[in-house]
């Protein structure tokens, strides 16, 4: 007898704790609710957006945009169909965070602004917004889209990353010598002399012609930029040498010497 008044009251004791969990668990409306006002608190937190836009897409019907989301993409893409400049894009950009502030759950949300920050040059930004719209996608053909995106702004990330940039500039500075292999280039004679500098495998050879016909070589050089500065042996300071891309002159900023034009 004793054991059945054990067993009753262990059954009841777990039915009113169920039942009492059950009257405090939340809905997933009010789940969603919860997690977007603690996202709009701590807006870099992309694992809880990530589970926003998982949330929402699970919850029929589709939840209601709110009425500032509506306002602020409105405003965001005027700004976007009348951009001119990367700033009127950035501008349109932060209208449309604003639009995906109010409501972190709509894909589309992101997917438009992947495509403006697209425009403004911002890939990687563009890509984060393009990733979040791809959680949040059903469609199957919209989803192969977004990754094709993806994969190009993926590429778009790295052609303008700092290393990439500097390797491209170094590759048409590198043709641009080869494409003036053997040019001479000459000052005005100056103070008595002619500065000339002529291009030899890649490196500038410098020489100093006096008036009565004596010469001096310099030590040669080599540029890596169309802009180049070099401390000569024995020099106090620098001289910059800049190549114009057109291969006709060289200019410098030494007190000898300023202009080299092309005599070849």
């Amino acid at each position: 007898m004793r054991i059945t008044s054990q067993l009753f009251i262990a059954a009841f004791t777990f039915t009113f704790l169920v039942l009492a969990t059950n009257a405090h668990a939340q809905s997933p409306r009010e789940q969603l609710n919860q997690m977007v006002q603690q996202l709009q608190k701590t807006p870099s937190d992309n694992a809880l957006r990530e589970k926003i836009i998982k949330l929402a897409a699970s919850i029929k019907p589709a939840l209601a945009i709110p009425d500032e989301a509506v306002r602020y993409t409105g405003r965001a893409m005027f700004v976007f169909k009348t951009a001119k400049s990367e700033t009127d894009y950035l501008d349109a950009a932060r209208e449309y965070e604003r639009a995906v502030a109010s409501a972190p759950w709509v894909a589309s949300y992101y997917a438009d602004l992947c495509t403006i920050y697209e425009k403004s040059g911002k890939y990687a930004e563009a890509k984060r917004a393009c990733d979040f719209a791809l959680i949040g996608t059903t469609d199957s053909s919209q989803a192969i889209e977004l990754k094709q995106r993806i994969a190009g702004l993926e590429i778009g990330i790295e052609r303008n990353s700092a290393g990439a940039q500097a390797q491209r500039k170094q590759d048409e500075f590198s043709g641009f010598l080869k494409s003036i292999e053997g040019a001479v280039f000459r000052t005005s004679q100056n103070r008595g002399w002619i500065e000339q500098i002529t291009i030899v495998n890649g490196m500038c050879k410098g020489m100093a012609i006096y008036q009565d016909g004596t010469s001096h070589d310099r030590l040669p050089f080599k540029p890596t930029s169309f802009v180049t500065e070099y401390l000569h042996p024995g020099g106090s300071s620098p001289i910059t040498y800049t190549f114009l891309p057109d291969g006709k002159t060289i200019t410098t900023d030494s007190s000898y010497g300023r202009i080299f034009l092309r005599v070849n």
